[in-house]
């Protein structure tokens, strides 16, 4: 009351008063001015404590504020509370050129809904009297997801993908509304790449390069190494192994070889792209290859970690590739791999290769053999390892409460194998 009573006494001086003076005193008003509560608290849960879903599911869960008072009168003068759901896919990045720097961004939107659990909408005409007692309040909600293919979450340098709740407490004022946010971001199982479907993905590739002397002038090769991968499809939680061998007819007869895993991202924009690369896992081996000899080596597992499935699946503006890169000294060779979510019902046996010295962590691993019982569990859901970039969050975060730091989810299969017995 007393309250109201000043804001009619300043209301005249508004055409003398700035709004910054204006809102300063306000701010300053001694505390028996101050009848309404304060919003301590303001948070999003989701029943279950869920949050991954798929597309249909109906994400369900409460708004839930904690109003601190001392006199009781609780959170007055309360427009509404509703909560917004979106999934959102966005590129952005900068560059610069002629004394000019340029902003290339694009959005892809897949579905964007309110839904209020108190009081009157957004864009709704204000009720008065509505108010919010002291003490912990909940409100709950719920929100079917569209039945679309919708791509996996995904954090990058200079894109994302994301799925949110967000929640809004707005209070009305005298100038102007004020708002109070929190927002909970959740996980999507994303559309299915079986890698069942596509035969191309069991077979083996392989390349071949022959070594000559200093000079290159001798009429045959003093070396000759092939290396490959026995297979060109995996899912998270599967080994990927590189099996070759080294022909040293009179070369080195010692090679130390190096096998990396990479992730290719592409951004676009309207016309457009930004690149980035990521290496996900590495190894090396030393292999002893006498002179005279057709030496054999396997090396491996390079586990592939959560990642999102090849192409990112659902999503029209960030594309996502995988290749390994195997290395060794005048020797180069990349391949393309498939990152799927359903895996192989069975693996062909590659081509037996023992390393003349394997490295420590590929005893005890199978590289074939692997059969995967159609009615085996499904895959757990893991956070993604590694560093995950990050485009920078959107708006100013001063009226926002518990902004936690989303990490996506994706498939994972424990899939365990052996290494083949050591040729005699």
């Amino acid at each position: 009351m007393f309250y109201m009573t000043l804001i009619e006494l300043i209301r005249p001086l508004e055409s003398c008063l700035t709004f910054q003076e204006t809102t300063l005193l306000i701010a300053v008003l001694p505390p028996y001015f101050r009848t309404m509560g304060k919003l301590k608290r303001l948070g999003l849960t989701y029943e279950g404590n869920v949050n991954l879903f798929s597309q249909g599911d109906v994400i369900k869960g409460e708004v839930v504020l904690m109003v601190d008072n001392d006199k009781g009168y609780g959170l007055k003068d309360v427009k509404g509370i509703w909560v917004h759901f979106q999934g959102k896919a966005k590129t952005k990045w900068t560059t610069t050129g002629n004394k000019r720097t340029h902003t290339h961004t694009l959005k892809e939107i897949y579905f964007n809904d309110n839904a209020v659990v108190f009081g009157r909408g957004k864009y709704q005409r204000e009720e008065k009297g509505l108010h919010i007692p002291s003490g912990r309040s909940s409100f709950p909600f719920q929100f079917r997801l569209p039945m679309t293919p919708l791509p996996s979450p995904f954090e990058g340098k200079y894109g994302y993908i994301r799925y949110r709740a967000k929640a809004t407490v707005s209070l009305i004022r005298t100038f102007s509304n004020k708002d109070y946010k929190c927002e909970k971001l959740f996980s999507m199982t994303g559309p299915t790449l079986d890698l069942n479907l596509n035969p191309a993905t069991q077979s083996e590739v392989q390349h071949r390069k022959e070594m000559f002397g200093c000079c290159g002038c001798g009429c045959s090769p003093e070396t000759i190494i092939t290396a490959g991968l026995p297979k060109k499809g995996f899912v998270p939680g599967e080994g990927i192994y590189v099996i070759g061998h080294v022909d040293n007819r009179d070369g080195d007869e010692n090679r130390m070889f190096q096998a990396i895993l990479f992730q290719y991202i592409t951004f676009r924009s309207r016309g457009n792209t930004k690149t980035k690369k990521y290496s996900l896992k590495e190894l090396q081996s030393r292999v002893a290859c006498p002179k005279g000899q057709v030496t054999d080596f396997n090396m491996g597992p390079l586990t592939v970690p959560p990642v999102p499935s090849s192409g990112l699946p659902g999503c029209n503006i960030i594309e996502i590739a995988y290749f390994v890169k195997i290395e060794s000294s005048e020797f180069q060779a990349k391949f393309n791999v498939v990152i799927g979510t359903v895996p192989h019902r069975t693996v062909t046996r590659p081509p037996s290769a023992v390393a003349s010295a394997p490295p420590a962590d590929v005893a005890g691993i199978e590289l074939s053999g692997l059969t995967v019982n159609p009615s085996a569990p499904p895959p757990s859901y893991e956070e993604a390892v590694g560093v995950i970039d990050r485009l920078t969050r959107e708006g100013n975060s001063e009226d926002y409460f518990n902004q936690d730091q989303f990490v996506p989810r994706y498939p994972y299969f424990n899939l365990t194998v052996d290494v083949p017995p050591a040729q005699q």
